[in-house]
């Protein structure tokens, strides 16, 4: 085993401070923090100088009082940098591009929604977001899509399709970028423990995308590329958008194919608005009746909004993945 060296031990530590203070929005005295560490006061006492002078720490204005001694408090600093997250979302029959502005906890403090119809006008976009927020060092981006080589493969929205997104945004905002398909975003808010949870996503005018979550980590396959169910059997002569008079038969079909694969406790299913009196868990768990007697039948729930399930697994997913800026 790697013996910690000297160096690293004292960045180890002041990790856990960050992320014992990012937990507890109220802010942690140095007591407090030493005891939830299981470090010394007098190691705390010496890590905290570094981490205020840094910005990731502020003390707060108004001390804590505990065990009848006031003792001053710190918090983690949300501002010290910015996180974009950018989504590509179906509405009024186009693809859109909507920019949020997030703190380092997740909370949107800016929304910009533009009409970006292609590749310049989105780097245009990054640019001027850049200019009036130059403390964002990371980008989360929701594709309707899959990342193949750099590139974007697969994408509902045409004018991006082969489109080396990753390369703008860095040339724009920073390296530091993750690109995520729109529903592996959207079943991360549905995540449980060990759980299994599959979600399905039909867009109105566009092919269907799946996803699972295994506990906290997403399924993606050895190439970027399960959750592709545009490619199973019963869609290869359907064309889109679906017709009213299919959409039940076409959603239950994709339903039970998860299910047989799969074999997940839960199953979100993301519909369009206009079909929630077409669709509904009793019309798919109907449908798996008469087709299979033998299927044991998941917790099926049925969504009509995909934007804002995407938009918050976007946010988990920034907030949640290692900060590199220290």
């Amino acid at each position: 085993m790697k013996a910690y060296q000297p160096k690293n031990i004292k960045a180890h530590n002041q990790a856990l401070l960050l992320s014992l203070l990012k937990e507890e929005h109220r802010g942690m005295t140095k007591r407090q923090l030493a005891e939830a560490a299981d470090l010394s006061v007098v190691t705390v006492n010496k890590l905290l100088p570094e981490m205020v002078d840094n910005q990731w720490i502020i003390p707060l204005d108004i001390p804590q009082k505990t065990g009848g001694r006031r003792a001053l408090a710190y918090q983690f600093n949300a501002m010290r940098a910015l996180v974009l997250v950018i989504q590509f979302v179906e509405a009024h029959q186009k693809i859109r591009v909507s920019f949020f502005i997030t703190d380092l906890n997740g909370a949107v403090i800016s929304t910009i929604k533009e009409a970006v119809t292609d590749s310049k006008a989105f780097q245009q976009s990054l640019k001027n977001i850049k200019q009036t927020y130059p403390s964002i060092y990371k980008t989360v981006v929701g594709i309707p899509g899959v990342e193949v080589k750099g590139k974007l493969e697969l994408m509902d929205a045409a004018a991006f399709k082969g489109v080396a997104l990753r390369s703008i945004i860095a040339a724009e905002i920073s390296d530091e970028i993750i690109i995520e398909n729109d529903v592996n975003a959207a079943v991360m808010t549905y995540r449980q423990d060990a759980a299994i949870v599959a979600a399905i996503y039909f867009p109105e005018l566009f092919p269907p995308g799946a996803a699972l979550v295994i506990g906290d980590h997403l399924f993606t396959g050895a190439n970027q590329m399960s959750g592709e169910i545009k490619y199973l059997p019963h869609f290869d002569t359907v064309s889109f958008p679906l017709t009213l008079s299919d959409v039940s038969k076409h959603v239950a079909a994709s339903v039970q194919a998860m299910i047989a694969m799969y074999d997940p406790h839960k199953i979100v299913v993301f519909i369009p608005r206009t079909w929630s009196e077409l669709i509904s868990p009793r019309t798919i768990t109907s449908y798996l009746a008469a087709a299979s007697g033998a299927f044991i039948v998941p917790e099926i729930t049925v969504k009509t909004d995909f934007s804002q399930a995407c938009l918050t697994g976007l946010i988990q997913i920034g907030r949640d993945a290692p900060q590199t800026v220290m």
